[in-house]
Parts: C-alpha cells; sequence; structure tokens
C-alpha cells in the first residue's frame, strides 16, 4: 500500500515537483519515499512496507531489460500464480515485481491478470509512453492533470490542487454530491483534474496527449463460466487477501459478513488477531464478536475509539473528495492503527455482492408496480391510499417515491431512489440559474449505467449499486480514512470472481446461501440475528457534540459554501442539523464547507 505521483518533465524541475507531491502524500506511505526518473517521465512512491520489509520491495520495480518503470498503490494478491503460470522469477517477495514483468510480455492485456486492488504508473520506454491504469472496482484512487505542456499524476486529487492555477469546483461533480452524497468514481471534484476510471487504462505520450487503452470491468459475467460456487469464490479471495509480511487484523462486529471471514480464516488455519472498536455511541457489539473470535480460535481486542473537535479537523483536512460518510471509517482505522496494525480486513462489499440491504427485497415489486400502472383506475386507487398514508406518517418519502405512478420500475431507478440524497428540485435550488439542471443530471446518470440481463435480474441492481454507492462513497472513503492513518484495508468481498458468482442468479443470492454453504452451525444461529452495523450518533453530534462547530462555521455568511450554493435555500437546512431524522441533509453542506475550507494552502 502506498502513494503514487509523477509528471511529464518538459522544464527540468521534475525531480522537485514530484518529492513535493511525495511528501504531501506521505501518510499513504511512510516507510520510504523514492522517486525515478524514465525518459521524460519522473515517478514518485511513497511506501506503506507490507510485503518483502527489506529493501528489494522498493520501487520503483523495472522489468529484467530495464525498458519498463513502474510504481504502483496497492496489492496484487495473485502475484506468485501470476509468476509461477509465465515462468517469471522474482528478485523479491514484493507483488509489484510481477507488473513490469509482465507488462513487458503483454503489454495492457495484462491488467486483466491482476487480482487485487491497484492504482499503476507504468512507463514503457519501447512505446515512449505512460501508462496510468485502475483496479476494476477502483478501490485504489489514480488522478491526472494536464497544465499548458505537462502532466502531473497522484493517488490523493487534492494534491494536484497545487500543480497548476487553483482548479474550480465541477459543476457535475457538485451536482452528483448533492443527488448521491458522493462523486462518481470516474470523476474528481476539479474542473481539469481527471479520474483514471474504475478498470481503465490511458497512456500519455510524451507530447502530452491522452490515449484510451482500454478497460477491464468489474463485473465480468464470463467469470463465472467455470461455475465455481459463491462461497469457494469468497474463500479463495479471502485466503489470498490474508497474506501479507506483517500481522494482519480483522475487524470483526456482530454481523455476519466480518463473522464469515473470521470463519473461513480458521479453515485455512489462519489464527487472526479480531479487534472491535467501541465508545463512539453504537451499539456495542464486543460480546458477540468475542465469542464469534473464540469459536474460531482467534484472539480478540475490543479497543476504543475517541473523538473529539481536533479529530474532526484531521478528518476534513484528511478528506480528498467531499462525502456524507467516512467518518466511521476514520475513526475505526485510527483504532486499528492505534492498536499496531497496519493491515486490517474488512467485510466491505458483501451486502452489495450478495444483496444483503432491504433494498434487494424491492426487486419482487417491480412486477406487480408495472402491471398496477397500466390499469388507470387501479394506479390512481393506490396513489391516494399512499398520499393518505405519508399525511399521516405511516410511510415515509421513499416508499412514497417508489409506490407512487412515476416511481422507478427497473432496477437501477430502485437504486437511485435509496441513494437520493436531495431531490432534483432541491438541488436545482440550492445550485441557482447558473447551473443547467436537464445536463448536469444527465451528466450524472454515466454512472448508473445497466448491465445486460434479464430485466429485474439482480445483477443490474448490483452494477448500479457498485456505481451508485460502493465505487464513490464506500471504497473511495475507506481509501481516503485508512490511508489517512498508514493503514491497509483489505476487502475480500470486493473481488471480480466472487462478485461473477454472487450475481449470477435472477435473485440476490442472500447471505443465507453463503452460511449453508459452509456448513458452520454457529454462523447460521448469527444469520438469525436482526442485521448490525456500525453507526456512529450522527443526529447527537451535529445538534449539540463533536460536529456543531462544523454546522456553526457553514451558518457563517462569509463560508466558502456560499460560493457554490443558494445561502437562502441552504441555510434553513443547516438549522434543522439534529433536529430531523434526515441529519444527512444538514451534514452534506456542513461537510462540503468543511472541505472547501480545507483545500489547497
Amino acid at each position: 500500500m502506498c502513494g503514487i505521483a509523477g509528471v511529464l518533465d518538459t522544464d527540468g524541475r521534475g525531480v522537485e515537483l514530484v518529492e513535493r507531491m511525495n511528501r504531501a502524500q506521505t501518510r499513504r506511505g511512510p516507510d520510504h519515499a523514492s522517486v525515478a526518473r524514465a525518459g521524460p517521465f519522473v515517478l514518485g512512491n511513497t511506501r506503506l512496507a507490507i510485503r518483502d520489509l527489506t529493501p528489494a520491495g522498493n520501487q520503483p520495480f523495472t522489468s529484467p531489460d530495464g525498458s519498463i518503470t513502474a510504481v504502483f498503490n496497492g496489492e496484487i494478491y495473485n502475484f506468485r500464480q501470476l509468476a509461477t503460470a509465465h515462468g517469471i522469477e522474482l528478485r523479491s517477495g514484493c507483488d509489484g515485481e510481477i507488473i513490469p514483468a509482465l507488462w513487458a510480455r503483454e503489454g495492457p492485456a495484462c491488467l486483466a491478470r491482476f487480482r487485487g486492488m491497484f492504482a499503476i504508473a507504468l512507463v514503457d520506454q519501447r512505446a515512449g509512453r505512460l501508462f496510468l491504469a485502475r483496479d476494476p472496482f477502483g478501490i485504489k484512487p489514480l488522478h491526472w492533470r494536464r497544465e499548458g505542456a505537462t502532466v502531473a499524476f497522484a493517488s490523493d486529487v487534492r494534491v494536484l490542487e497545487s500543480f497548476g492555477a487553483p482548479p474550480d469546483l465541477d459543476p457535475a461533480a457538485l451536482w452528483s454530491f448533492l443527488r448521491f452524497g458522493s462523486i462518481p468514481a470516474d470523476r474528481s471534484p476539479f474542473v481539469g483534474v481527471e479520474a483514471v476510471a474504475p478498470g481503465a487504462c490511458i497512456s500519455i505520450g510524451a507530447d502530452a496527449q491522452v490515449r484510451d487503452e482500454g478497460r477491464v470491468p468489474a463485473m465480468e459475467p464470463s467469470l463465472d463460466g467455470s461455475g465455481i460456487t459463491a462461497a469457494r469464490a469468497l474463500g479463495e479471495s479471502i485466503r489470498l487477501h490474508l497474506e501479507a509480511d506483517v500481522p494482519t487484523a480483522l475487524l470483526l462486529s456482530a454481523g455476519v459478513d466480518s463473522s464469515l471471514l473470521a470463519a473461513v480464516a480458521a479453515r485455512l488455519g489462519r489464527r487472526l488477531h479480531c479487534l472491535t472498536v467501541s465508545g463512539l455511541g453504537s451499539a456495542d457489539e464486543s460480546a458477540i464478536a468475542r465469542a464469534t473470535a473464540q469459536y474460531h480460535g482467534h484472539r480478540h481486542t475490543t479497543v476504543r475509539a475517541e473523538i473529539d473537535e481536533g479529530t474532526v479537523d484531521e478528518f476534513l483536512a484528511s478528506m480528498q473528495r467531499p462525502s456524507i460518510d467516512g467518518l466511521n471509517t476514520f475513526l475505526v482505522c485510527r483504532a486499528v492503527r492505534g492498536a499496531g496494525y497496519k493491515v486490517a480486513l474488512s467485510g466491505l462489499g458483501a451486502d452489495e455482492a450478495v444483496g444483503g440491504y432491504r433494498l434487494a427485497a424491492s426487486l419482487r415489486w417491480l412486477p406487480a408496480l408495472r402491471s398496477l400502472d397500466r390499469v388507470p383506475a387501479a394506479a390512481a386507487m393506490r396513489d391516494r391510499v399512499v398520499r393518505a398514508a405519508r399525511s399521516r406518517s405511516l410511510i415515509g418519502d421513499k416508499a412514497v417515491g417508489l409506490l407512487l405512478s412515476g416511481g422507478p420500475r427497473s432496477p437501477e431507478g430502485l437504486v437511485r431512489l435509496q441513494r437520493e440524497l436531495f431531490p432534483v428540485a432541491t438541488v436545482e435550488a440550492l445550485l441557482g440559474p447558473p447551473y443547467g439542471a436537464e445536463d448536469l443530471d444527465e451528466r450524472a446518470r454515466v454512472v448508473h449505467s445497466e448491465r445486460p440481463g434479464p430485466r429485474d435480474g439482480y445483477a443490474r441492481m448490483a452494477a448500479a449499486e457498485l456505481t451508485t454507492y460502493l465505487q464513490p462513497m464506500l471504497l473511495a472513503d475507506a481509501d481516503a480514512f485508512s490511508m489517512a492513518s498508514s493503514v491497509e484495508l483489505r476487502v475480500p468481498y470486493v473481488d471480480r470472481a466472487f462478485f461473477a458468482a454472487a450475481t449470477r442468479g435472477r435473485r440476490p443470492l442472500g447471505k443465507g446461501v453463503l452460511v449453508r454453504e459452509l456448513g458452520d452451525g454457529y454462523l447460521r444461529r448469527l444469520a438469525r440475528r436482526p442485521k448490525s452495523g456500525f453507526s456512529l450518533p450522527m443526529r447527537g453530534w451535529l445538534e449539540d457534540g463533536v460536529l456543531r462547530q462544523v454546522v456553526a462555521d457553514a451558518c457563517s455568511p462569509t463560508a466558502p459554501v456560499w460560493s457554490h450554493l443558494d445561502r437562502r435555500m441552504g441555510l434553513p437546512i443547516l438549522r434543522r442539523a439534529g433536529a430531523s431524522p434526515r441529519w444527512s441533509e444538514s451534514w452534506a453542506i456542513a461537510v462540503l464547507d468543511g472541505w472547501l475550507r480545507r483545500g489547497r494552502s
């Protein structure tokens, strides 16, 4: 796990620029820093040593003939299998060595063979080009910016704020943030700063011209050709994710997702140190987690996470892209690092793969809703009943949006409704007349692409969840806020082979199937418990707690947020902070202001 950076050096200051970018990304890799010239490009790396802790694991990595130089961030979990299959002799125990060696033989086609999370910058002097590539799920970030005749790239998008003139906030990115609480994974917050899309590979020549080199999809149906079960695919993913040359922790809660990881690790003969975070006002899950760890033969420790206004300021300073989520990840990863660990396994991504959210159950309602829509009298009666129920607070806004005529009737539409933060009309009012609402909403729709398959097949919902929620929010936050504490957060559920196996059916797989396939009686009993999760008392913190000052700062007439939003519309939303069940609306405006305040220095 590392940070990477680099420039097309046109004026001889490339080494100086990359050294400065390295310093700005020190938390991503505090163990070693390097700068190397490769043709007209300068590459930089800050290393968090996880594999081969000797100097042999330091970057950059080069091909045997020296024509290819690479730096990367992440993990190539199957590097040993690839080396064996292709007859490549590795000189170190570091996974990154496989990148230039396999690239020398296959070029960009080798990217589809890598099983892991990665952002790669590679100079192929045979082609005279710099290649930038990102893993199919977009677990690791990579951004680039062109200024005149030169180009720079970095793991952290805020590093590129200082490369050239201060960039403007992208209206389309702001629109997406207000609509869904995050920015699409294939977009940056700034005009002129680009995000390499998940699974994409681009190349840049000495003339600064950019070329598309193809894309590896996250959800690839052909990966399901082997017909292996989801449990087997998950087991293989967990086995690979457990490989490291430093102690590995498991973030263990009372839920099924992390407990499955504990069960499979035990079957693989691995004894882990399980960490349960407590002390933040959420339900204490440590007793159940301890019992789970003991049942599977793992060690267990409950660690307390703490928060004060100084911690909140550090959180906002480490935020790369505005997001209404992520504070929980920031606090958990601080606790993990405080407990002495560099690597931690997380159950993130399980719900999106197997349909663990209640949203997935809504798929079965779509045929009935479409049938009812075709009978005007029945549809009109339904609409009257729904509005009456809403007036008596018997059902919520999301249910109303689904049931009424004109509501979503596709898997993608269900996801958009569920993940919506502000409706279009409110976003338009917040942004004001200068923004073209129809154009921006259409541009935001690119992240909601449909996947071919059955009309109501779960694969289409999973694909929409991936691009609407998992990639832009959960994975982006996991990277930014784990790296803020120099922790490598590994996510075994976010794996191409597992997603392919889990989404092959028309209906959601469900966690019960995984539990049954494992044949673990303890897990079956645990799965009968109501779904739980690590949640923070955000309403209380916003109203009269550690987040109150963030809201107060945003209420100021001179707050940076009002350079982008209409204060007459936004101020009443801010003043409802803590008093409304929809605390996320107030927090969105407050956190956007906090993010803007901590920009380019």
